[in-house]
């Protein structure tokens, strides 16, 4: 009833297709979040919800639409956000004995954060110090596939979304995972692109850029943060990438940062895996029809809903980072 309420979910919802009717809001809430939670068919829906399986079928599509519509902005690109919240983590701060005042970026949580967890890896060269190259690494990046079905139509379409490394019909997703658990997405993109690609046409990439330079403008200037990837990515001003054999022979030194953060990095694998692991409906490939079926409105409500559960629950990360997420309403508020 909270999240409904913070969610400003309608008392009744005009049900779209054939003959419209209307059903209680909090019903149809209850039916997507069934709907998304398992691949399980409509018709073994009916003998729970009581309803026949084309109505439940349009109750789904239309609140999935009321999510996706009013709510998409706080997952997709969402990246602004983060970057100007006040100081929610007091408790966390006092425990790995930080005093910051009261108005303070989140980036810069985040960046305490991040460096008590490299702090814990028993990899350092120097215990208590870290490397200079992973100073100021405030959150993660990385791109998620999602099966589908072949897709029909032309054959142009097929090729578009074939991925040569999985060897299957993909969208392809972008992803920032801060250590709190909280995520924000971009996507989709065709199957064909690598994670390169869907980074370079990224609009998170110019929206976070357009931050680091109004950081470098302030006075004082505060330096850029870097976001870290695997080693598929480029180095660059934004992302510090695992080291590999692309450019050459890798050091001793760089093989050592890459044995710290591997056991870090797996916090956005955490995130993605946690959108499937609430809503496996998402995760099943025949059921997710490009033609047939909104599959991006789906995975992208299925992202949001699961940023929601981990402000009133938490998840892996709480315990990994020492970090909380935001409150539910903090994370809702307009």
């Amino acid at each position: 009833m909270r999240l409904m309420q913070l969610l400003a979910l309608p008392i009744n919802f005009e049900v779209k297709g054939g003959r419209n009717g209307s059903i209680l809001g909090e019903y149809a809430f209850l039916i997507t979040l069934h709907r998304l939670s398992y691949p399980s068919t409509l018709e073994n829906m009916e003998n729970i919800w009581g309803k026949d399986f084309t109505f439940l079928s349009k109750v789904f599509n239309t609140t999935l639409d009321w999510l996706y519509d009013i709510h998409r902005h706080r997952i997709i690109g969402n990246i602004n956000w983060y970057s100007d919240r006040f100081d929610y983590y007091n408790q966390v701060l006092y425990s790995i004995r930080k005093r910051l005042f009261l108005h303070i970026n989140l980036f810069y949580i985040y960046i305490q954060q991040i460096r008590w967890a490299i702090l814990q890896s028993a990899h350092l060269p120097v215990p208590g110090e870290i490397p200079a190259n992973l100073d100021r690494i405030f959150a993660f990046l990385d791109g998620s596939a999602k099966e589908m079905c072949k897709p029909g139509g032309h054959p142009a379409v097929q090729n578009a979304m074939w991925n040569g490394y999985y060897h299957g019909h993909y969208l392809i997703w972008q992803g920032v995972s801060f250590p709190d658990g909280m995520l924000v997405l971009e996507g989709p993109f065709p199957g064909y692109q690598t994670d390169t690609m869907v980074w370079r046409d990224c609009l998170i990439r110019e929206h976070l850029d357009a931050i680091m330079e109004e950081r470098l403008a302030e006075d004082p200037p505060r330096p850029r943060l870097r976001l870290y990837a695997d080693k598929i990515y480029n180095t660059s001003n934004l992302v510090l990438a695992a080291w590999s054999l692309r450019h050459g022979p890798v050091a001793e030194w760089q093989t050592l940062e890459n044995r710290i953060m591997s056991g870090i990095r797996i916090g956005i694998e955490w995130t993605f895996g946690t959108i499937i692991m609430l809503f496996a409906f998402c995760d099943f490939c025949k059921g997710q029809r490009l033609f047939g079926s909104p599959i991006a409105r789906q995975y992208t409500v299925s992202a949001f809903l699961a940023n929601c559960h981990c402000c009133m629950f938490g998840d892996e990360h709480t315990a990994h980072f020492n970090c909380r997420a935001p409150t539910l309403e903090e994370y809702l508020e307009d």
